[in-house]
């Protein structure tokens, strides 16, 4: 899915996996983007697309976070 200002806005909590990819949304989106809350998940952006390791890495990072937050995961 691509991001999008409108993506942004409607989102709770956008994750991004390094702190430059917060970065590149601040830039795009402006006030949008330092409006909402957005989440470092500290994951490295070294991986190949789809990676079964990053797809399951990102999983467990999403729902650690969201467990803290008392979100429940389907």
């Amino acid at each position: 899915m691509r991001v999008t200002e409108k993506s942004v806005a409607w989102a709770d909590v956008v994750f991004v996996m390094e702190k430059r990819h917060r970065e590149m949304l601040r830039e795009r989106f402006g006030e949008t983007a330092r409006e909402a809350e957005i989440v470092v998940l500290d994951v490295p952006d070294e991986w190949e697309a789809d990676d079964p390791e990053l797809v399951a890495m990102l999983d467990r990072r999403i729902r650690e976070e969201l467990a803290r937050r008392d979100v429940e995961v389907g």
